[in-house]
């Protein structure tokens, strides 16, 4: 019988980050084992994982495996995320069925400063904000402090946290100095929305019937007086520390039906602009007047049993390793993304 494959990133050091930055590489890993062990009733199950980066290596041993589905977890190839939408490329090429995300919406989420220009296009809000390369010449006319500096092209929150935000020109391009010497390229500054942060879980478990909004989650701020209400990497993979401890989330989250509507509307729209399928995650920030902003849209975001995603599908009544088998069952009915594929 063919079987089931579930491919992942090994513990990898994440290009520019530190000791701490790996807690979150290493987590593909656990959450691979946890996922296979749920595939294992509908039949056979291995683990391929990414290691050195090799797509020669890679395309070897899924061939060799001639899978069914692969459950596709990497996030990164060669420490590097913005080599994430490689791997799904590679599936492609392969004309392998695979769950999660296509190519195209992995690139642009990772793209912040692009994704927020698709879904501005697209006419769902963003907050107002620029890219910066050179932060002795970043101009930040036409913004409102405060601001909030953040790597252009990182996920799972990597070099964020509440020192991010600033509320003057030097401590932008100090903070924007900062960034683009740990991750290269480019930062992306704009204005900080501090409000309530709502986590909104968007998937697809039923084939053809479209994105299903899942419980809203939202984090329920009790960090000191001062301190930015920003869910940072700390915060977010760093458990018993203070910003950890003291950004639990609530779900399902208290809202009036009008908002909870307006939130859900933008979510869907965030999904539709960037091309997502199969599940992901969008951040939303909502201001004093009560109006919604995407601040981040991740597909394929952490699928680990005590991450977001788990939380909401948790709170719809749906079991995680049912959700997990209504992901390869879809995959397995969609086919291989490779038109040439589905024509053989």
């Amino acid at each position: 019988m063919r079987p089931y494959v579930v491919l992942a990133n090994q513990d990898e050091n994440v290009r520019g980050g530190g000791a701490s930055d790996a807690i979150a590489a290493a987590q593909s890993t656990k959450d691979a084992l946890r996922v296979r062990e749920a595939i294992l009733p509908l039949g056979p199950c291995e683990l391929v994982l990414t290691s050195d980066g090799n797509p020669e290596r890679v395309a070897h041993e899924l061939r060799a495996r001639d899978p069914r589905v692969v459950f596709n977890l990497a996030e990164a190839a060669r420490g590097v995320p913005e080599l994430e939408a490689c791997v799904a490329a590679l599936l492609q090429l392969l004309g392998v069925a695979f769950t999660g995300n296509g190519p195209g919406a992995l690139a642009l989420s990772l793209d912040k400063p692009r994704t927020k220009a698709v879904l501005r296009g697209s006419g769902v809000p963003v907050p107002r904000g620029i890219v910066v390369s050179d932060a002795r010449r970043a101009s930040f006319e036409g913004l409102s402090f405060p601001l909030i500096v953040k790597p252009a092209c990182m996920d799972a929150s990597h070099g964020i946290e509440p020192t991010n935000v600033v509320s003057s020109e030097d401590t932008a391009r100090s903070k924007a100095a900062e960034l683009l010497a740990k991750f290269p390229g480019s930062a992306i500054v704009e204005e900080f929305v501090d409000g309530r942060e709502l986590n909104v879980s968007v998937v697809e478990i039923e084939p053809g019937r479209g994105p299903t909004v899942l419980p809203l989650a939202e984090i329920d701020w009790r960090l000191p007086p001062g301190m930015p209400r920003v869910v940072g990497y700390e915060a977010k993979w760093v458990e018993g520390s203070e910003t950890y401890r003291k950004t639990p989330v609530v779900c399902p989250a208290d809202l009036s039906s009008e908002l909870e509507r307006r939130v859900r509307e933008v979510a869907l729209g965030a999904w539709d602009a960037v091309g997502c399928r199969d599940y992901a995650r969008i951040d939303v920030r909502v201001d004093a007047d009560e109006r919604p902003f995407v601040i981040e849209v991740n597909p394929n975001p952490c699928i680990s049993p005590d991450a977001g995603l788990a939380r909401s599908v948790a709170a719809s009544g749906l079991a995680y390793d049912d959700f997990i088998r209504r992901l390869v069952r879809n995959a397995e009915e969609r086919g291989p993304d490779h038109p040439l594929a589905r024509s053989r």
